[in-house]
């Protein structure tokens, strides 16, 4: 009969053991899947399109001594306003390309590059008024800028919202380098002919930086590794000289844009 209970014992310890380390087996299973579900769900090159509409704005400055080119006139005919705002709001249309990378769960680390065909137009009158020996200068102005294009290079770093699933959106932050191209324009009515450049424009390609926001929303349900990118940004291009009508004396303009952009994207 001891030699059964022994027995007994013996078999009893075997099971137990046997089950702590099945169960260990089983917790180091799941924890080996847990380790390869975190392999990354963002990670990969993603290229699409983008679309949305764009706030600009223009600082178009003249300087003191902004004056007609007019052989002819005694005195100086510097300019009523000398600066003018103009307001380049337009819908926008382009492209980017991407690459993100997955560090953890809840960290994804990227570098992205977008580009914009824009359309973006104002116009603003403005008044140059002679001297009083010189009456025949008296010009109107017609001032237009024009932003035909834009481009964002900068990297990005975002976290992952709604559980760490497949189907999590993520939310990030972006920032660098941006450019974009802009047409100045200015033509007068002047009542003498013989004043110089009554009509000139300059074309610029002006570069600055950018700061944004914005989420990603994975829709497989549309397309395996598509998602959709919703981002707000703010882009200030610095300044540059441009041409003035009626002089060979240089203007300034500054230009910022805040722009939404909706776009639908494939990772590869």
């Amino acid at each position: 009969m001891s030699r059964l209970r022994g027995l007994l014992a013996f078999q009893l310890a075997f099971l137990t053991v046997g089950a702590v380390a099945a169960s260990s087996a089983q917790a180091d299973g799941y924890a080996s899947v847990k380790d390869r579900y975190v392999a990354p769900t963002w990670t990969g090159c993603y290229i699409g399109y983008d679309d949305g509409y764009k706030w600009g704005r223009t600082r178009f400055s003249t300087p003191p001594t902004y004056t007609l080119n007019n052989p002819t006139a005694a005195v100086a005919t510097p300019s009523t306003n000398g600066i003018e705002h103009l307001h380049t709001n337009g819908f926008l249309l382009g492209g980017q390309f991407g690459c993100n990378y997955q560090i953890k769960r809840d960290l994804v680390i990227g570098f992205e590059v977008s580009g914009t065909r824009d359309w973006g137009k104002d116009t603003a009158p403005s008044t140059l008024t002679a001297g009083a020996a010189a009456p025949a200068t008296v010009a109107t102005l017609t001032t237009e800028t024009v932003r035909t294009c834009q481009i964002h290079v900068g990297p990005r770093i975002g976290t992952t919202i709604g559980g760490g699933t497949g189907l999590a959106a993520m939310v990030y932050g972006t920032g660098g380098y941006a450019g974009a191209c802009h047409r100045t324009s200015q033509s007068g009515a002047f009542l003498l002919t013989s004043i110089t450049n009554p009509s000139v424009s300059t074309d610029s390609f002006d570069s600055g930086w950018f700061v944004g926001t914005g989420v990603d929303i994975p829709t497989p349900f549309l397309l395996h590794h598509s998602f959709v990118q919703i981002e707000f940004t703010h882009s200030d291009y610095g300044s540059s000289s441009v041409a003035l009508a009626g002089t060979t004396t240089s203007g300034r303009v500054e230009n910022t844009t805040n722009e939404l952009r909706f776009g639908f994207k494939y990772r590869f």
